[in-house]
């Protein structure tokens, strides 16, 4: 009976762990994609304040 008690407690502990890795891995990726799309936009959003300020003042594009 202890040894059977025993595996139940293991396969439990098991099953909890495994639901914070996956909540972790969620909130991991969350977390990279919302860097990768941050990134990109404000790459794309000063090339395009850039050209705004070239084409609308005249101001250089490398200052």
């Amino acid at each position: 009976m202890y040894i059977i008690n025993n595996i139940k407690q293991l396969y439990e502990e098991a099953i909890n762990m495994n639901i914070l890795m996956i909540i972790g891995i969620i909130l991991g990726g969350g977390v990279s994609v919302a860097s990768t799309v941050g990134i990109t936009v404000g790459i794309f959003g000063t090339i395009v304040y850039k050209f705004y300020r070239k084409l609308r003042f005249g101001i250089s594009m490398f200052d």
